[in-house]
């Protein structure tokens, strides 16, 4: 030992005062009653320990601790290390750590700020360990978390799952591997670099077990943000063409959250236990991460309206589609959270309107059988697809699309400094201001005319954006190649764009192919 211990809370008997310094104890005390010993020392290696419950607690480090490796051993003095204490190493110059496996918690921001660690290992073999919010936060040159341990949880009460592991790994700006390989890895899809989760390292840990525990509710992590990035970039190459119109690739991206994300179900248990209001499904990687992950199946992720409302304008924004996020808080809903996007209308000029995706994923699940006939297309609703103000309190009148209230947690983080993705640059000075928000809103006063519900302009038969009731070329081409003598008026541009799908053609160069009129 480097000091003697520090006693803190012990006997008079233990201290070796004398009975003078104590008055006699009346005849009615209690008497023979030994305090535990409660003490703080120092390691060899300069750390400052202290007892718990099961073991010792790493306070800290003795003085200023060098820029240099941090090794913590797994016990000292026999003693086994079973917590890092909250705050113990915030802001320190240390370049990397070594916590043992024996180790069962570490405290809130126990790391944070620590802008020289490169490697965090948290090493061990068996048991559990809890870690706290805030606990590897803004450690900008972090690259590597190692975590070896079958189980590792977030800290937070069962009462309160919200608030388990808020911002655990939030501005590592330089975060890319887990478990020394790197979180994404690349394949071709559709012809296209599409970004992919690595499923494992370790047998003992999956890699996507880790994300799902750590990094769903943390913020500005280069694999996280790297990841939605280059997937926006990807469903925009696979789902979209030069030749569409921008209302059309508004569909597409309806169509591809509609496709890829359910509603959040809240079924969730133990550490996993989720709620609408969880962080994770308000933050801008909500719909692209569980979707990663394979959360309610393959390529199946789930959110709840402010992430997909974020995700929808993240996609607009990789098209350079203006769009905004539009949230709100009135007197008997818990809040909501939708889009403006601005579009050409059938006069060539441009229009607000408002598309709502959660709207339309949730009452698909309400509709009768017989309402699902009438109005779903391609299994797909479009109730709330490109509507003027009026259109959309026609359709879905259980939503007041007006701002009575600015929600601010759904464009800034629920505990912690705000941040936004780049692609929803367009969208944050909003947050607090209803009065510019009710102005959007004001502006999507034009009809967009879509009497079947299938998310295009009635008579787009070339996807322009215009109405062309007269170019009957598209029309008969999509007879022909359906092998109908005729379709029905509101069934031809959903056949229609069904074929452009499936052969990857503009309907011009349908048209031309077949050389039909």
């Amino acid at each position: 030992m480097k000091h003697g211990k520090l006693l803190s809370i012990l006997s008079a008997a233990l201290l070796g005062l004398s009975a003078a310094a104590f008055p006699p104890a009346a005849p009615d005390e209690s008497v023979g009653i030994v305090a535990k010993a409660e003490w703080i020392d120092v390691t060899d290696d300069n750390l400052v320990v202290t007892t718990n419950s099961t073991g010792l607690t790493i306070k800290g480090y003795n003085g200023t601790p060098p820029q240099a490796p941090l090794t913590i051993q797994s016990s000292y003095w026999n003693e086994p290390v079973t917590e890092i204490a909250a705050n113990a190493f915030n802001g320190t110059n240390i370049t990397s750590v070594y916590v043992p496996g024996s180790v069962t918690k570490i405290g809130s921001s126990a790391f944070n700020g620590c802008k020289k660690l490169v490697t965090a290992e948290l090493a061990g073999t068996s048991g559990s360990c809890q870690v706290g919010n805030y606990a590897f936060y803004d450690c900008t040159k972090l690259k590597n978390i190692i975590m070896r341990k079958p189980t590792y949880t977030r800290e937070g009460p069962s009462s309160k799952p919200w608030t388990r592991g808020v911002h655990v790994f939030t501005n590592c700006t330089s975060l890319t591997q887990i478990n020394s390989a790197n979180v994404i890895f690349y394949s071709s899809v559709s012809g296209y670099s599409k970004p992919r989760l690595k499923p494992t390292q370790y047998a003992t840990n999956d890699i996507k077990n880790i994300i799902k525990t750590f990094f769903v509710r943390s913020q500005n992590v280069k694999f996280v943000d790297t990841y939605c990035t280059e997937l926006c970039a990807w469903i925009r190459n696979t789902v979209t063409r030069s030749w569409m119109s921008d209302a059309v690739k508004v569909r597409q991206y309806h169509d591809w959250i509609y496709e890829h994300c359910y509603y959040e179900d809240c079924n969730g248990s133990g550490n996993n236990l989720e709620t609408v209001a969880d962080p994770e499904n308000m933050l801008y990687s909500s719909v692209f991460l569980s979707y990663g992950l394979g959360i309610r199946g393959t390529d199946r992720g789930e959110s709840v309206c402010a992430g997909i409302a974020k995700a929808f304008t993240m996609l607009a924004h990789a098209s350079g589609l203006e769009s905004y996020v539009i949230s709100a808080v009135s007197s008997n809903d818990m809040g909501h959270a939708w889009n403006i996007v601005r579009l050409k209308d059938k006069s060539g000029q441009y229009r607000y309107y408002q598309c709502d995706v959660d709207a339309d994923i949730e009452t698909t699940s309400l509709l009768t059988n017989l309402e699902a006939n009438l109005y779903l297309r391609n299994g797909i609703l479009y109730f709330c697809c490109i509507r003027s103000d009026a259109q959309m309190d026609e359709v879905h009148p259980s939503y007041n699309k007006k701002v009575l209230r600015p929600d601010a947690n759904c464009f800034r983080d629920i505990q912690g400094p705000g941040y936004a993705h780049p692609l929803l640059n367009y969208n944050y000075d909003y947050a607090n201001n209803g009065a510019a928000q009710n102005a959007l809103i004001t502006q999507c006063n034009t009809t967009f005319v879509d009497s079947n519900y299938d998310g295009l302009l009635d008579g787009d038969w070339n996807f322009d954006g215009l109405r062309n009731q007269n170019d009957s070329r598209y029309y008969y081409a999509a007879c022909w190649k359906m092998d109908r003598t005729s379709i029905p008026q509101n069934d031809m541009t959903y056949y229609l764009q069904k074929l452009v799908k499936v052969w990857d053609m503009s309907p011009e160069e349908v048209y031309q192919e077949w050389n039909y009129s």
